[in-house]
């Protein structure tokens, strides 16, 4: 083995211009998205960006809004609102307290990630998606003659571990690329390499300056959750009883196949890559663009790993003898601005950042307000429907979602309506009404915002519950049905009683001025032609006598049946106008509220747009600039430093000054340069290349013949060559690098990577030795504080017996979903 191997890129003419291996990155969850935009980001400087394609994977819309129109996009969203308890009783792995929102997140909890892919829904189509992509990829260099075809094809699947979506959707992704792969290895010529990189948070502190650390502790919970998944699948510890199935609610692609399980028959992975994100010196956002280079680094590198220029750099990872490696890696950049004006730029762009943040809290509170103010103002349109009333979703007038019916209201529409169907409208008065509303309102239970008036709220829903079964009883009140028999009857008689007679009218109006006086006149009458008749009639002419006398009974019987029935109809009537009249003043109030709450949010929203351009201009200008340092930390991401007393300014650090061209103009010394990469890669105690391994034989460090460095030809020359005064370069060039570092030589002048793989890693102690102690013990346990680790295992199924969260060991009384392919 040679002690350097350098390559050279060759010009686009050249015959022998490399052909990397052509790459689909599947990038799940905010992290993996990261890693993938890292990716693109390098494969564009080293100019190989069409041979990537990138299929993006998330249970929120926010992280693809900056991604370019030609990454493939999956947006995973939870089944229908009404499904939610259903699935919490029959999934294995959805808890009772777990809260689903349905499409915001899944809050660093992989069993909601998991949820959010299995949808039964949606899964067929992901999967349709993330197919077409791949098979598309391969099928551009199929049969373009301009393009070198490949002979083989990689599949990166990248996750961030430590979050929800992309730590719960992993082990179903892998299936899913699993079958995938198999099905299109038959389709299409080229084969497939199944690789995969995670970073995992570990227990370490994250900058926490103190002894309470700054991290939620599921981050390193859901790494060893993960990490224990991806044993089981790829047999680490040669327990495995493959096949291995991972079920799914029967779903249907768009091919009409139906499936119920993702299927894994052997280790699926051709290699793991596993990317520590522990405590760094540097601050957070730094450190985890740092460890996402590192992940584009490895992904470019194994891009070229079939080249023959490329031999003995992949080191131990090359022979791949084993699943897992462990990747160190560090990058260093130039500086583009000063350090004195980036400490201001970040002060000013978090205070304004604060600001938005309030805004957005005090727009949020006025939205729930007025929510819930509009509910009880348009409570008779929601009571007028049938059924039970759910929580809508709908858009504010800046076009996001809200809840139309918040779930209060909801609560008390089904309680108000409850009530007002026990009140008989027509044995109660107003008085009576207002009793029934206060012991309501004295037993209430749950919570209005605390921005509007509870009791009123209550009050305007009430009474619009109560207007709405005294109207029904209104509508179809015996009063109405009375006259129309009348009339049908007696329709003649009325015609001519009264020829403007009209049926159309009211039924009050039809009895008032045409009805009751044409039946008081016959009363009037019946009674005349009795009286005519005397009372020798009733012996003379009895029949004529009884039947006059029985008309005028039947007439005064009808007349004053139907004005009974009208007098309690108008009683009604006038209870609903009671009824409406407290409604409507009620709701007056409301709306002077809801005004009110309106002028608060215009003015919000306003304050919130200036303070959002402030804060947008003041991250413009921090992202438009590095930190300049005299002397760089060592970390995953370094900003080199600038040298001794040159004078910085806008125009001699432009923005795509390259190191090169820094060096030669003096804003930085190649000696310093060389000195830190020196430092990083012979430090074995703390560095992030020899910090202390643990592998399944032995704890040992790293041996000195690790470390790749990636850098550009003219970078090399000047870094590994005598500097002006003679000393230190070269020497560190014969010293060091030489001996323990092979150079590969690559196209991105701003940038000098480091890469180093170390295989045989003992997982049970990759950094997570006493949480995973803590777990088998029963008391699980980070910074002294108990914790519910079980609830990170979204997979428990997967699990071996033997591991304390397996499925048969914490789960083998639920009820799981039927295991296997369906036939039909």
């Amino acid at each position: 083995m040679p002690d350097t191997t350098t390559v050279s890129i060759p010009d686009d003419d050249d015959e022998s211009i490399l052909t990397e291996t052509p790459t689909v990155l599947v990038c799940g969850g905010d992290g993996g998205i990261e890693m993938g935009n890292a990716v693109l980001d390098l494969a564009e400087r080293e100019g190989i960006a069409e041979r990537v394609r990138m299929v993006a994977i998330n249970s929120g819309t926010e992280k693809f809004s900056d991604l370019g129109d030609d990454i493939e996009t999956v947006t995973l969203k939870t089944p229908d609102r009404r499904f939610h308890d259903h699935d919490k009783r029959n999934r294995h792995y959805l808890r009772d307290d777990i809260t689903i929102d349905g499409g915001d997140g899944a809050g660093r909890d992989p069993c909601l990630g998991r949820y959010y892919f299995d949808n039964p829904e949606r899964v067929g189509s992901h999967e349709d998606k993330i197919r077409r992509a791949i098979s598309e990829f391969v099928e551009h260099f199929e049969s373009d003659p301009d393009v070198s075809g490949p002979s083989a094809v990689n599949v990166f699947h990248l996750v961030g571990a430590g979050g929800g979506t992309g730590s719960g959707i992993a082990p179903l992704v892998t299936g899913l690329l699993h079958e995938v792969l198999k099905d299109l290895d038959g389709e299409v010529q080229p084969g497939f390499e199944h690789w995969a990189v995670c970073s995992l948070a570990s227990t370490e502190d994250f900058d926490g300056g103190g002894d309470a650390p700054d991290v939620h502790w599921r981050y390193p919970a859901n790494s060893l959750a993960l990490l224990d998944e991806l044993r089981a699948i790829t047999d680490y510890d040669g327990d495995t009883e493959y096949p291995l199935r991972i079920p799914l609610l029967a779903s249907r692609d768009q091919a009409n196949n139906r499936r119920s399980a993702y299927t894994i028959t052997e280790n699926p992975f051709s290699g793991v890559f596993l990317l520590r994100y522990d405590q760094d010196r540097s601050d957070d956002a730094e450190y985890r663009e740092g460890v996402d280079r590192t992940a584009a680094r490895v992904v470019v590198e194994w891009m070229r790993k079939g080249q023959p220029q490329f031999v003995d750099v992949e080191n131990e990872a090359k022979a791949l003898e084993h699943t897992f490696y462990e990747v160190r890696g560090a990058d260093f950049e130039v500086p583009v601005d000063k350090i004195d004006t980036l400490l201001d730029d970040k002060r000013d762009y978090q205070a304004h950042d604060e600001t938005v943040e309030e805004l957005s809290a005090e727009i949020e509170a006025l939205d729930a307000a007025r929510a819930q103010l509009d509910a009880a103002i348009d409570a008779d349109d929601h009571l007028r429907g049938e059924g039970d009333l759910v929580a809508e979703v709908a858009e504010n007038a800046d076009g996001e979602d809200v809840t139309a019916v918040p779930e209060a209201m909801v609560t008390e529409f089904e309680r108000a309506r409850q009530i007002a169907g026990n009140i008989d409208p027509h044995s109660t008065r107003l008085d009576g009404i207002e009793t029934e509303l206060g012991e309501h309102q004295n037993r209430r239970t749950h919570t209005f915002h605390d921005r509007v008036d509870a009791d009123r709220i209550q009050r305007a829903v009430f009474m619009a519950a109560m207007y709405r079964e005294t109207a029904m009883e209104l509508r179809s009140h015996r009063f109405r049905a009375l006259v129309d028999q009348y009339v049908e009857r007696r329709g003649d008689e009325i015609e001519a009683f009264d020829p403007a007679f009209d049926e159309t009218d009211s039924a009050k109006t039809q009895f008032v001025q045409t009805i009751e006086p044409m039946l008081e006149d016959q009363v009037a009458s019946l009674s005349s032609e009795l009286d005519d008749l005397g009372m020798s009639a009733r012996i003379t002419d009895r029949a004529t006598y009884t039947n006059c006398k029985e008309d005028l009974e039947r007439t005064r019987e009808n007349l004053q049946r139907l004005r009974e029935a009208l007098e309690e109809r108008d009683r009604l009537a006038s209870l609903a106008e009671d009824i409406a009249a407290e409604r409507d003043d009620v709701i007056e109030t409301l709306e002077a509220r809801r005004a009110a709450l309106d002028d608060a949010r215009e003015t919000a929203v306003s304050n919130r747009g200036t303070a959002t351009q402030q804060r947008d201009a003041a991250k413009s200008k921090m992202e438009d600039k590095i930190e300049v340092i005299r002397e760089a930390p060592l970390g995953r991401f370094v900003t080199l430093p600038v040298a001794s007393g040159v004078e910085l300014d806008g125009e001699r650090v432009a923005e795509d000054a390259g190191i090169t061209a820094l060096i030669d103009d003096g804003v930085m010394e190649s000696e310093r340069v060389a000195t830190l990469l020196r430092e990083t890669l012979d430090n074995h105690d703390d560095g992030v290349l020899g910090a202390r391994l643990e592998t399944r034989n032995e704890s040992r460090t790293p041996s000195r013949d690790r470390p790749v460095v990636f850098c550009t030809q003219a970078v090399r020359e000047r870094i590994w060559q005598d500097g002006a005064t003679g000393n230190a370069p070269k020497t560190v060039a014969e010293d060091e690098f030489d001996k323990q570092s092979r150079a590969v030589v690559c196209n991105d002048d701003q940038r000098i990577g480091l890469l180093a793989y170390h295989g045989g890693l003992a997982l049970d102690d990759f950094d997570h030795g006493a949480l995973r102690a803590s777990l088998e013990r029963g008391q699980p346990t980070l910074w002294g504080t108990p914790i519910p680790l079980a609830e990170c295992y979204a997979y428990p199924e997967l699990l071996p017996a033997s591991h304390p969260v397996s499925m048969r060991s914490q789960i083998e009384n639920a009820t799981l979903p039927e295991w296997g392919e369906d036939d039909d």
